[in-house]
């Protein structure tokens, strides 16, 4: 790696700590106990979690969908909001390791930062952007005021699966041009994945990554369609 290039990443580095300590310092400082926001979202946000990962080792109270502390006897209550499903494989290595839920949950909020951080650098990169462009670009996305702004209210925190998602769609179309299909439909499928995770980890922020998929959609259907054009004059 060249001095240059190392210096870039370098800096990349320093602002993801910088801006994780932004965000979580407090939370960090305390050991991972001392969570943001009020008593209402961030609890709630806790306890559906744990209440699915009790759920997954037969320990819930009730059914999934009909937890017996929401609304009970109503059916399907947990369904009236989120359900945090996506969040999962972000909560659950951390209670895994042994951490009381508290603790798990500062962790899981961390996570989803560095998470956010790291996925958008990756879709800069994979889109042609520089080391500190895409660091910048993934600084805005993972630290901009909108985040801020939203910190108390967690389930609006974890969107590291939309850039995932558009990463996938990203070099799941190189694949394609270059004539690797199978490649190409993995990464197809793995962007699929990635979508029904952001809508299950949070129904806002999945919508939005519909609205922008559809946004993109007819640019992508015209630049695939310009393609085949020139291929097809080429032959002729």
């Amino acid at each position: 790696m060249r001095g240059r290039e190392l210096s870039s990443w370098s800096v990349a580095a320093a602002m993801l700590l910088a801006g994780t300590w932004m965000l979580h310092g407090a939370t960090l400082a305390a050991g991972l106990g001392r969570l943001p926001g009020d008593l209402g979202d961030t609890r709630f946000n806790l306890l559906v979690l744990e209440h699915g990962w009790r759920f997954l080792h037969g320990q819930g109270h009730g059914s999934f969908w009909s937890p017996t502390w929401l609304f009970w006897p109503h059916a399907n209550t947990l369904a009236y909001s989120h359900n945090l499903v996506g969040d999962w494989p972000l909560y659950a290595p951390f209670r895994i390791l042994g951490l009381d839920p508290v603790h798990a949950f500062g962790a899981f909020l961390v996570l989803c930062t560095l998470g956010n951080f790291v996925a958008t650098l990756a879709l800069g990169r994979a889109l042609g952007l520089s080391v500190l462009g895409s660091a910048a670009a993934a600084s805005l996305f993972a630290f901009g005021m909108p985040r801020v702004a939203q910190l108390g209210h967690p389930q609006l925190l974890p969107q590291l699966w939309t850039p995932l998602c558009f990463l996938c769609a990203t070099l799941g179309w190189r694949k394609w041009q270059a004539g690797r299909r199978n490649a190409a439909c993995v990464l197809c499928a793995a962007g699929l994945a990635c979508a029904a995770l952001q809508l299950a980890a949070s129904i806002y922020l999945g919508v939005l990554l519909l609205i922008a998929g559809a946004s993109a959609a007819p640019g992508a259907a015209a630049r695939l369609g310009r393609d085949r054009l020139r291929a097809f004059l080429g032959r002729t």
